[in-house]
């Protein structure tokens, strides 16, 4: 779920109630909130401590999501501390980019967990691709197949 902070798919006395809801079947069905690295939200993963968080680099005043992270120095010196904060809370931190083969290094470098493509923004020439051995190997240690990614 993506907790916008205007409310309009969903408010933050859902996101509570939602992950109450979930509580006797959490973990072993994940509960994952979308959003900005902001105060706001690090408020509401402090709160509800879901299994993952998925970052995306839509400034809070954004209508929607118009592309992922490049993690350029700016987005970079943004998203490590927001994503050390995280994983110190126990959720996987995963980075929301474009199909973009020169950011997966610097995801890894970013500490986060692993990383999903704009596959609604993929151009139709991209293709289906393994994710890298070090994603791979991540996803064998959960005892999950490894996702798969858009180039």
């Amino acid at each position: 779920m993506h907790p916008r902070p205007d409310e309009r798919h969903i408010r933050r006395s859902d996101v509570t109630l939602i992950a109450e809801l979930m509580r006797a079947d959490r973990p072993a069905k994940e509960f994952n909130i979308e959003g900005y690295p902001e105060e706001r939200l690090m408020a509401i993963l402090r709160d509800v401590r879901p299994e993952q968080c998925t970052l995306v680099p839509d400034a809070p005043d954004a209508f929607t999501s118009e592309e992922g992270w490049h993690l350029d120095n700016a987005q970079a010196n943004l998203a490590h501390p927001a994503i050390a904060a995280i994983k110190a809370l126990g959720a996987r931190v995963i980075l929301f980019i474009d199909p973009d083969r020169t950011v997966v290094p610097r995801v890894r470098r970013s500490g986060a967990t692993g990383w999903k493509s704009t596959l609604a923004l993929t151009p139709p020439r991209f293709v289906m691709a393994p994710m890298p051995r070090y994603c791979a190997r991540s996803a064998r240690r959960r005892r999950r197949p490894p996702t798969r990614v858009w180039w």
